[in-house]
């Protein structure tokens, strides 16, 4: 009974207290922060919204001192309201700016009110806090193997930067290359780990691959994954990257000529065949016979062929004038194949092959074995001469 009385009067105590504050008027703090975290650098407004839940009383001079927490700088350090009447509320607000130096924390600002009810004087404090967040932002760059020339079933070192673009140190980062599109194989672990990389900074990642043998030519791309915590470690980032892998064919040509009998002081036909027995289209190819002893004059001097596909040919032909003075024998004639790769990249090579320079006998006893097409014609007019005489005499005679 002695219990249930002592409850009665405190319930009756802490109505007419509650009571007497709405009566006598007061004045109430909320704030609302516009940004749920801040950037280092960044600024956010605050939104302050002051009441007076009286239903009877008003107040006056209602004022409000600013003091910032750490890394903070307020628009205003002093704000003034006036008065508020019953039942009445009046918002106001003040942006915030926050260092470049900050790190990730809760910062605040402390809102002193005073205000006046009649002649009394009242004092409250409110902190509104801040959440300043530091973001790390993980980004791959420089990336390069060695060697360069990568081909089918080649063995290579994959080589990149993490560069951390945020304001905010990435901690515990895995870098895990994946191995899903079976266009490689890493030697070792597929996963390595980085204990932390500081805004601003780059750390050097390396892998052993080898290029599957039956991928095809061209360029692919490995997809990186980067799973990384900011520096409270309580928010976990998961980035995809892709860099680009360019598979490179070989290139094999075999040049193989064949001429007519050439003698000194003589023209003479050449067909130079080009073969492409390498593994890669070669783009733009030009060919050109260089000047050479015995050679004194080649047309043309340079065809341009276009594009060789692999295991493919062309066959070019050339007239070849011998110098007047040149022995018999076998010389080197001077061939050379400008290109470019399917990526840009132009080549130059060199060959020779062999042609043989004969005597001028055996240059006019091929020539004189052999009768030109206008002889020929004119044997066949005269065959055809011939047996048409034999046609109508025969004829005449049966008459």
């Amino acid at each position: 009974m002695k219990k249930y009385f002592l409850s009665s009067i405190v319930l009756v105590s802490l109505v007419f207290f509650i009571n007497s504050a709405i009566a006598s008027g007061s004045v109430t703090l909320t704030s609302q922060v516009l940004d749920s975290t801040v950037r280092p650098g960044g600024e956010t407004t605050v939104f302050l919204t002051l009441a007076n839940p009286s239903t009877t009383a008003s107040v006056s001079s209602v004022k409000l001192s600013i003091s910032p927490g750490p890394y903070i700088t307020p628009s205003t350090n002093y704000i003034e309201i006036g008065g508020l009447d019953v039942s009445s509320s009046q918002q106001t607000s003040l942006t915030v700016k926050v260092s470049t130096n900050a790190i990730s924390t809760i910062s605040y600002i402390k809102v002193k009110v005073s205000y006046y009810v009649g002649t009394s004087q009242y004092e409250s404090t409110v902190n509104v806090p801040i959440t300043i967040k530091r973001i790390p932002i993980l980004q791959v760059t420089e990336v390069q193997y060695m060697p360069n020339l990568i081909e089918p079933g080649n063995k290579v070192t994959l080589y990149f930067n993490l560069k951390n673009e945020g304001d905010g140190p990435a901690k515990d980062v895995r870098v895990i290359l994946n191995q899903t599109t079976e266009k490689f194989i890493v030697e070792l672990s597929p996963e390595t780990f980085v204990d932390s990389v500081g805004p601003k900074e780059s750390m050097s990642v390396s892998f052993d691959i080898v290029a599957d043998p039956s991928i095809d030519i061209g360029t692919h791309t490995i997809p990186i994954t980067l799973i990384y915590l900011d520096e409270t470690r309580n928010t976990n980032y998961t980035a995809t990257k892709y860099i680009g892998l360019t598979i490179s064919g070989k290139y094999n040509f075999i040049i193989t000529p064949s001429q007519a009998v050439l003698a000194p002081g003589k023209k003479g036909n050449a067909d130079i065949q080009i073969s492409n027995a390498g593994t890669q289209e070669a783009l733009y190819l030009n060919l050109k016979i260089l000047p050479s002893e015995p050679i004194t004059e080649v047309t043309p001097s340079a065809v341009y062929i276009g594009n060789l596909k692999s295991d493919d040919y062309d066959t070019q032909k050339f007239s070849l004038k011998i110098d007047d003075d040149a022995a018999p024998g076998v010389y080197p004639l001077n061939i050379q194949l400008n290109y470019r790769d399917p990526y840009g990249k132009t080549y130059t090579q060199d060959f020779e092959a062999d042609i043989t320079v004969s005597s001028l006998k055996e240059f006019n006893s091929s020539n004189g074995s052999k009768l030109s097409p206008f002889t020929i014609i004119i044997i066949l007019l005269i065959i055809a001469a011939i047996g048409y005489f034999v046609y109508k005499k025969i004829k005449k005679r049966k008459k």
